[in-house]
């Protein structure tokens, strides 16, 4: 909608802003970066480290780092698996660094992230984590990671739909 007006607080009590309606309403896309599958042919391990917590809990979990899967990756955040008997280590809010190397053949990404969810599947035996990349915005360091996540992620796109998906990429 669009601004098109205001009354003021002598002709409104409390004043008001005059909307126009839209013609159309459009659906806002959920996530502002697209998100795409690890390829099959790709085993990328995470490393990831207890940093705090958002709500400022003091507590810290039994173990201090891990070692997980990346499921799926956008450059705004990913999701990893974990196995189920270490859940007790996990909760929102939890702030971890993270460490993957997305190809075999490319450099560590280091990004500090937000545990957004937990999935447990017993049946699976994997504990499957949503995380949050924070920051990656406000510096330039950041921003060349977020690009760096964009392109990753396209190169996942090009690997996911290609037809011969069982191929490792040769390195340049």
């Amino acid at each position: 909608s669009t601004v098109v007006g205001f009354e003021s607080a002598i002709t409104t009590p409390g004043g008001r802003i005059l909307l126009e309606m839209p013609d159309t309403i459009e659906k806002m896309p959920r996530r502002s970066y697209e998100r795409q599958s690890v390829p099959a042919n790709l085993n990328v391990q995470v490393l990831f480290w207890h940093r705090g917590y958002t709500d400022n809990i003091n507590s810290v979990p039994t173990e201090s780092y891990w070692q997980g899967h990346l499921i799926n990756l956008s450059a705004g955040g990913c999701q990893i698996s974990v196995p189920i008997s270490i859940s007790d280590c996990f909760r929102p809010n939890q702030l971890v660094g993270l460490q993957f190397t997305p190809m075999f053949y490319q450099k560590p990404v280091l990004v500090e992230s937000q545990i957004i969810h937990l999935k447990p599947e017993e049946a699976e035996g994997k504990l499957y984590l949503g995380l949050e990349f924070l920051g990656l915005e406000v510096s330039i360091d950041g921003r060349t990671i977020l690009h760096r996540l964009t392109e990753i992620v396209e190169e996942y796109t090009k690997l996911n739909s290609s037809p011969t998906q069982g191929a490792q990429p040769s390195p340049l």
